[in-house]
Formats: structure tokens, sequence, C-alpha cells
């Protein structure tokens, strides 16, 4: 028994990293067996494709603005006070 006195803090760690590495395994295989990985990086692609067409659509709103408020002014009519809000 003397053998182990000193060395049972080490058993402890070692028996500590041996269940994390046990719990990081069966996390990945649950990840692994409902998709969620194959979730996660789905949604961020949409997410991404989300906010490029948002970017798209108010620089197409400022266009038409710009565009409406030119032909305001060729056609003598007095232009719009308020910019137009953005469309969602």
């Amino acid at each position: 028994m003397d053998a182990f006195n000193g060395s049972g803090p080490v058993y402890l760690l070692v028996g500590i990293a041996i269940l994390v590495v046990i719990f990081l395994i069966c996390r990945e295989i649950v990840c692994w067996y409902f998709k969620f990985n194959a979730m996660v990086r789905e949604l961020e692609a949409i997410r991404i494709v989300s906010i490029d067409h948002l970017k798209t659509q108010q620089v197409t709103n400022a266009a038409l603005y710009d565009t409406n408020q030119l032909l305001r002014r060729v056609a003598g009519v007095p232009p719009l006070e308020a910019p137009l809000p953005p469309a969602l």
C-alpha cells in the first residue's frame, strides 16, 4: 500500500482524462448519428445566402430610389422627401 500513497492524484488525473476522452468520443458519435453537424452547416449556408440576398435587395432598392428621383427630376416632378424604406 505504501507504493500508491504518492501517486493517488496522478491516478485521479489520468482517470479524469480518460473520462473526458470517452465523453468526447460519445458526443461525436451522437452528433454524427443525429446529423447535428450537417444541420449546422446547412443552417450556416442558409444564413449566408439570406444575408447576401438582403444586401442585394438593399442595393436594388437604393438603385430604384435613385432612378425614381432622376426620372422625377427629368419630368419636372418634385423629388420624394424621404427615401423609401427597404423592402424585406
